[in-house]
């Protein structure tokens, strides 16, 4: 319901817009770059970086709005078993019916669950961490990025949580 007041009000009130747009301003800068002096590693980066597939580019300051509009970031990696390219593409914070941690270690992320897709499949899809048993040989691993999470919580909370109150207010 958060995430849902949070995306609404940021297609829809200037301020809530302007907040997580000075936000992502200020995270990427006027030129995000990735290098390594190893050079193996650096030609990954740039291969990696620049694929049609994954335009990196292209996505930061959507990246960068997502985490803070919603306080999670749900990245998937896939990767292409002939060339070992992986490709990224992202899920959304609502997509997410569940996620299993570790028994003895709730902060080790072990899975994440989608809610079944009507028109796909009528079982939910389950996607594995990299901490998985297994991951190595999955064909896609997610990652999961939090900010603003409070202690022993899975999930993180948007930059506007507080502010959507005022923000409604204002906008009456």
């Amino acid at each position: 319901e958060r995430y849902t007041d949070t995306l609404l009000a940021w297609r829809k009130n200037p301020i809530a817009w302007r907040i997580i747009s000075i936000t992502t301003d200020y995270v990427i800068g006027k030129d995000f770059s990735l290098t390594s002096p190893f050079k193996p590693l650096d030609t990954f980066i740039k291969e990696f970086w620049n694929h049609p597939k994954n335009r990196m580019d292209l996505r930061l300051t959507g990246m960068c709005d997502e985490l803070s509009r919603s306080g999670d970031l749900f990245v998937l990696l896939w990767r292409n078993p002939i060339d070992g390219m992986s490709y990224v593409r992202f899920l959304t914070k609502d997509q997410i019916t569940g996620i299993k941690s570790a028994a003895t270690d709730w902060e080790t992320e072990i899975s994440y669950e989608v809610g079944a897709d009507p028109g796909v499949s009528p079982d939910p899809i389950v996607y594995i961490s990299p901490d998985a048993e297994g991951s190595e040989d999955s064909q896609a691993i997610c990652l999961h990025y939090a900010v603003n999470r409070p202690i022993g919580a899975l999930m993180g909370e948007s930059d506007l949580t507080t502010m959507i109150p005022w923000l409604l207010r204002y906008s009456r």
